[in-house]
């Protein structure tokens, strides 16, 4: 149930650690990824002492930070940190420098007032870093930063005069956008409340719909029982998730969701991620996107030498019937591409990648 008021307007950015920034973004390049030059640092411009020590991080060992998008994508990017002392460490509590993907941003009209709402709305609620402005091409940004119930990094963000809602338009079927990255959850009712409250709601058309027996499409097994089953390719078995919501904005006209994912043993066997990613990892572990054309994201990644793990996979869902494979980035994580009518997303740098090729239904959001 959506709780708060419209201040959230979307999902603004995943943060990851790359190893080599170069080849991550030549990868992201590879999957029409550019770089958004809004995201930088004002001329003259540099970081605040405080944005530093919030993180536990220091000036000096911050190499870059580089933004990038799909071009048609009205918000979400991937933020790129390199770092002279990256922590290949697998841990938990997570650092803001371990490799992979440790934090989120979520884009407001009002910082000031989401904060306030948090802390009385989850009084328990760990604020690292208070309001700073922080000057940047696309606008002075206020930006806070808190803990989720999780640990994740969650850095709160609004930009004054904002350029992006004004221009803000829902990717065409032609288009690939980014469709979600997956979070794995210990802590999964808290964390589901902590979000929704932002004003996020599960998106129905991601459950999963029983085919008729004599269906096409996956000779009509059903969603569910035929995704299962393709599953044990990750050892999972039957009973391994026990939930899971696919959250969205109503104010954001793009694909994109926040996938939690909850577990049997309430996240107890999920690894601490580090060097070696995998999909039962603690945090952030995969991205999905949205592609116009399965075999034409497919030899793209083949061509360009990226590792596949799995060649083809499909589930029928209620947006329509989905195919997809998973692909790893450069320090080999895992992701997926899917043709279903909307594509899917690539998960790198420690995380899992999923590319969502075809919607066979097309699925439409009203707004």
């Amino acid at each position: 149930m959506t709780v708060a008021p419209g201040n959230l307007i979307a999902l603004l950015a995943v943060q990851q650690n790359v190893s080599d920034l170069q080849k991550q973004l030549n990868l992201y390049g590879n999957i029409d990824y550019v770089v958004d030059e809004g995201a930088e640092l004002a001329d003259g411009y540099q970081l605040p002492d405080c944005w530093f020590a919030a993180r536990g991080v220091a000036r000096d060992n911050l190499e870059a930070a580089v933004a990038v998008k799909l071009p048609t994508d009205p918000y979400m990017h991937v933020w790129f940190y390199s770092w002279k002392n990256l922590d290949t460490n697998s841990q938990w509590p997570q650092k803001f420098n371990q490799i992979g993907s440790r934090g989120l941003t979520l884009l407001f009209d009002n910082v000031d007032k989401e904060l306030a709402r948090i802390l009385k709305e989850f009084p328990n609620t760990k604020v690292l870093q208070q309001p700073i402005k922080i000057q940047r091409k696309w606008g002075e940004t206020t930006s806070a930063l808190v803990h989720d119930p999780e640990g994740t990094f969650v850095e709160l963000v609004s930009i004054a005069n904002n350029p992006l809602v004004a221009k803000a338009q829902p990717a065409l079927p032609h288009h690939r956008s980014f469709l979600h990255f997956m979070m794995n959850c210990v802590n999964f009712q808290e964390t589901t409340k902590w979000y929704q409250a932002f004003g996020m709601d599960h998106d129905h058309g991601v459950d999963f719909r029983n085919l008729h027996h004599d269906d096409q499409f996956n000779r009509g097994i059903g969603g569910r029982e035929i995704f299962m089953n393709q599953m044990k390719t990750f050892s999972h078995h039957e009973n391994v998730w026990t939930d899971c919501h696919f959250l969205r904005s109503p104010r954001d006209p793009s694909h994109m969701h926040l996938e939690l994912l909850e577990y049997n043993d309430s996240g107890r066997g999920l690894k601490d991620p580090g060097l070696n990613p995998t999909w039962f990892q603690k945090g952030i572990a995969r991205y999905c996107m949205k592609t116009p054309s399965f075999e034409a994201a497919q030899r793209t990644v083949k061509e360009r030498g990226y590792k596949i793990y799995i060649e083809e996979q499909r589930g029928a869902l209620n947006w329509g019937d989905s195919q997809w494979f998973f692909f790893g980035d450069v320090d080999g994580n895992n992701g997926i591409t899917r043709d279903t009518g909307v594509n899917v997303t690539d998960t790198l740098e420690k995380s899992w990648m999923f590319l969502l090729v075809r919607w066979e239904v097309s699925y439409a959001r009203t707004y």
